[in-house]
């Protein structure tokens, strides 16, 4: 494919080069570089641009990590009609739902806590509940000059429990409620001969209750601005026959806390409400090359700023200034390659450094100032992997290469003797394309 995309028109490149990568998935995402899901063409992309469903409207895939089981994802894209495309996913996942007193915990249910961002922890002592998965649905419609989407995403989990012993001197009837939604819409469309743009908007919320019979307040605790909006942006640039320049943008802001609603429980310590407020800018470019046929190389940098901080209200009193937590990460270097062996087989490997500058501000009661402290470093990564290619089936791989497990340095248990607790590869995609 990749030798007739350089005898096109360059008009058409770009929709080519957006269309040339039909099968996909997270895996191959993963092995592309840092925030590839921004530049690389794939299905994977509808979790970002939920407009590119309607080109990847026949297929159905699945995931699988290695430490979390097998097949914890699946999910499958059917044109309903010749405009309008239809995906569902469903997933082993669930939702972390932070501050909730309720007596469902992490116990009941896998722990694979998803958001749109790593999130900062910093109080491991948290409550950990959360919430579980039941449906990601997506749709597309292509019109005349555009392309529109949605994804709606639920996490929910309810608990009852009555106990009927009146010497049983736990709670005789209580009522546990987690969940979180997700709404977001996207839109494609031509800018210009060379050019495409692709937009979302999305808005989340959460909440949670812990309702007790025996009370007389059934109710302590209510969540407080629990929710997430955010947007993000990029334009596929055609800059010549080998060659898309990718800029791209995001920004998010999500608030998690909760309100007491009775005002006299010791454990509160006078505190009214709490709420802690986590923002990110991203702004990037990239360039996906095709040096050669059957190869894409990516490259990409920008930058990603982060902020932490919280608000607090006492029932009488004022509280000290809060903490304020950034790290700015400028810039991120990323490059990756793709390339295809054989008829069956190919490799993809990408590696990328985080230049860091984490800054904390912490403020000291005894001279009513903050302490500032500033760490400045790098994060480096690497992945590897390997996929095969057989008829409609498309197997995507994350070759292990951490401590032991290292294979390609170290090569599988037989050759090396080394110990492997988590076998060649820690991730896999399977791809069935049934256009």
């Amino acid at each position: 494919m990749m030798r007739w995309i350089k005898k096109i028109p360059l008009t058409l490149m770009v929709f080519l080069v957006i269309l040339s990568c039909l099968w996909g998935s997270e895996t191959r995402i993963t092995t592309m570089g840092y925030l590839a899901n921004y530049y690389v063409s794939d299905d994977y992309n509808i979790w970002v641009f939920p407009s590119t469903l309607v080109n990847y409207n026949k297929m159905i895939s699945v995931e699988s990590y290695n430490d979390d089981g097998a097949l914890w994802s699946g999910g499958i894209h059917v044109p309903v009609s010749s405009s309008f495309v239809l995906g569902l996913y469903l997933r082993n996942r669930s939702q972390e739902i932070r501050y909730a007193d309720t007596e469902l915990d992490s116990n009941w249910y896998p722990v694979h806590s998803s958001f749109f961002v790593r999130r900062w922890t910093l109080n491991s002592d948290l409550n950990k509940r959360e919430a579980a998965h039941q449906f990601d649905i997506f749709g597309g419609l292509r019109l005349t000059n555009a392309d529109l989407g949605f994804h709606v995403s639920s996490y929910s989990s309810k608990m009852t429990a009555t106990y009927t012993d009146p010497s049983d001197s736990l709670v005789k009837n209580y009522e546990d409620r987690l969940g979180t939604r997700l709404y977001e819409l996207g839109i494609g469309f031509k800018v210009n001969e060379r050019s495409r743009l692709d937009g979302a908007l999305f808005y989340s919320t959460g909440n949670f209750a812990h309702i007790e019979g025996s009370r007389d307040t059934a109710q302590y605790k209510e969540p407080e601005g629990y929710n997430a909006y955010g947007v993000v942006a990029r334009l596929l640039y055609a800059f010549s026959k080998n060659t898309v320049i990718v800029p791209f943008a995001g920004y998010m802001q999500c608030g998690e806390g909760y309100k007491w609603l009775v005002k006299d429980i010791n454990k509160t310590q006078g505190e009214s409400t709490y709420k802690d407020k986590y923002a990110q800018y991203t702004l990037g470019v990239a360039a996906d090359l095709i040096p050669h046929e059957k190869n894409l190389v990516t490259l990409a940098g920008g930058l990603v700023y982060q902020s932490y901080t919280f608000e607090e209200t006492w029932i009488t009193g004022t509280p000290p200034p809060a903490p304020t937590y950034t790290q700015q990460t400028l810039p991120f270097l990323s490059i990756g390659l793709e390339s295809k062996i054989t008829k069956w087989l190919g490799a993809r490997f990408a590696f990328y450094e985080l230049l860091n500058t984490h800054k904390e501000k912490i403020y000291n009661p005894i001279n009513k100032s903050f302490d500032e402290v500033k760490l400045t470093g790098n994060q480096y990564n690497a992945r590897f992997g390997v996929w095969f290619q057989f008829g409609r089936f498309q197997i995507d791989t994350l070759v292990d290469t951490e401590k032991f497990a290292d294979f390609l340095q170290n090569g599988p248990y037989l050759l090396s003797g080394q110990p492997s607790e988590n076998g060649l590869f820690t991730q896999i995609s399977v791809t069935y394309n049934f256009q």
